[in-house]
């Protein structure tokens, strides 16, 4: 069987030919002219800066001793800012809020991690470094007595972005011991802020207690009898403190 091959012929007039070629020509100079005013437009406002690109922010971080006795907790506040200034004030007032009180610049870094770290004897040491991790190792081993360190802020102003304050630990109670007729009395004050159930321990006296939050109780040991010597007293509480000194009795 033989197939017949039909052919197809389009005929363009000269005319319409010409008039399509302009129009090629018109939107090939019209797409020139768009390129050529985005590139101008960006050569005026700038290169666009990358999102994960790093900043030349300050990263600052004060501190505050809350008491001078051990068990010493240091209260810290952190802060960043495009200036050294505002960094340094900002870390202040946050270290302030935070509940300390004469709050003053333990570390400062420009476009860095920083890291403070304290122990419980009222020792405190910084790090810096662009890496977080990094500066907080060097601050904890800066510190002569590892015994009940923590890290009191940590954090990194440049890409990472992240910065940390911790929650305080609760503050054990105070007590002071008076003798009394036949016995003993404790003054106990909470610093928690959270009521608890409380046990004082003297040799082999044991006595249980209710401390309400941010309060003296007021404890009689009768009778006790006096040794006239030091001796250990101890205060454990079921939120987590416990306070350790000792008496004369």
């Amino acid at each position: 069987m033989t197939m017949a091959i039909t052919k197809t012929v389009i005929t363009v007039a000269p005319g319409a030919a010409r008039r399509n070629t302009s129009r090629r020509c018109s939107r090939t100079i019209a797409s020139v002219v768009l390129v050529t005013a985005a590139t101008t437009a960006a050569s005026l406002l700038g290169a666009t800066t990358p999102a994960n690109a790093a900043t030349d922010d300050f990263i600052a971080i004060s501190s505050y001793k809350g008491i001078e006795a051990p068990p010493v907790f240091t209260i810290g506040g952190i802060a960043i800012a495009s200036d050294s200034n505002k960094a340094t004030n900002a870390s202040i007032f946050n270290c302030i809020s935070n509940g300390g009180g004469q709050c003053a610049l333990q570390v400062i870094a420009q476009n860095s991690c920083v890291a403070v770290a304290a122990n419980n004897l009222g020792e405190t040491a910084s790090g810096v470094d662009i890496s977080l991790t990094t500066a907080t190792d060097s601050a904890t081993h800066k510190l002569q007595h590892q015994q009940g360190a923590y890290i009191v802020a940590k954090g990194c102003s440049d890409g990472q972005g992240i910065y940390v304050d911790p929650v305080p630990p609760a503050l054990a109670p105070t007590v002071t011991v008076n003798p009394i007729i036949g016995g003993l009395e404790a003054h106990i004050t909470d610093r928690s802020g959270v009521a608890s159930q409380c046990t004082y321990t003297m040799d082999n006296l044991n006595r249980s207690f209710a401390l309400p939050a941010k309060s003296t109780y007021d404890l009689k040991i009768v009778p006790a009898i006096p040794k006239f010597q030091r001796r250990n007293v101890t205060i454990k509480c079921d939120n987590g403190t416990t306070t350790e000194t000792t008496t004369q009795f």
